[in-house]
């Protein structure tokens, strides 16, 4: 399905949030997209990224995105593999915060 024409569907309503869980599901999640960033890494190789600036950063990023819409399927469903592709949508983003580096106001502290 094209990315751009299920952007302006239905939204998703999702019963799946789980209140409660805090900072343990936050850091298993940091941890699951710590786990992907390592898997890209040994995809594509370390100096990979170096290759990228931030248009094509955005552009991986909305793939990725289509990616998720395209998991979900015509009734907007949460599954296994829309989740695991927003993983992905969250390590490429990671990816490309690390390649464009931390701002200096923020070094240090």
């Amino acid at each position: 399905m094209d990315c751009e024409k299920r952007r302006s569907g239905k939204m998703l309503k999702s019963g799946n949030s789980k209140e409660g869980e805090g900072m343990e599901s936050f850091q298993r999640v940091i941890q699951e997209v710590a786990r992907e960033r390592e898997r890209q890494d040994a995809k594509w190789g370390d100096g990979h990224d170096s290759e990228h600036g931030l248009p094509e950063w955005v552009v991986i990023m909305y793939a990725e995105l289509c990616e998720v819409l395209s998991a979900m399927g015509p009734q907007y469903t949460v599954t296994d593999e829309a989740r695991t592709e927003l993983v992905h949508v969250a390590a490429v983003a990671v990816a490309a915060l690390e390649r464009l580096g931390v701002p200096e106001k923020l070094e240090g502290g």
